[in-house]
């Protein structure tokens, strides 16, 4: 039961997804640092954010239909997944390949500070869910 409640009327799916996210990122920024001085390295990136504004009806990412009789798709947010993709957009002219050092540990930084949050936010929802079941 407390798994259904868990999983089906809260946010800890997103929240589960967010943390992988994070944590993929992290890899793949690690990844990225590792390679600097390997020519031809291509960056690897991680999605998720944007998909998720798309699944969650953010205005600004709407599908718009072509056509009356399509139906309607909106994604269910909870099956939004992060995905690593190599980043083709990457430039670096000063560099052996498309990797910006700077620009990597920036980013890491970033998502350091954003998984701390998203698992803040994670226990925040478990403290809620104790409370409620330590009720008389």
């Amino acid at each position: 039961m407390l798994r259904e409640v868990l999983y089906g009327q809260t946010s800890m799916p997103i929240l589960k997804n967010a943390l992988d996210a994070q944590t993929m990122r992290q890899k793949a920024l690690a990844s990225n640092i590792v390679n600097v001085e390997v020519p031809g390295y291509t960056p690897r990136r991680v999605t998720f954010e944007e998909r998720l504004s798309r699944a969650l009806g953010n205005p600004n990412n709407k599908l718009v239909m072509s056509h009356s009789n399509h139906m309607p798709y909106q994604p269910d947010p909870k099956s939004v997944k992060p995905l690593i993709v190599e980043d083709e957009d990457a430039v670096n002219p000063a560099g052996t390949n498309a990797v910006d050092i700077d620009q990597q540990m920036t980013r890491l930084a970033t998502n350091s500070i954003h998984y701390q949050l998203t698992a803040k936010r994670a226990a925040g929802l478990f403290n809620k869910i104790r409370t409620l079941t330590h009720l008389p």
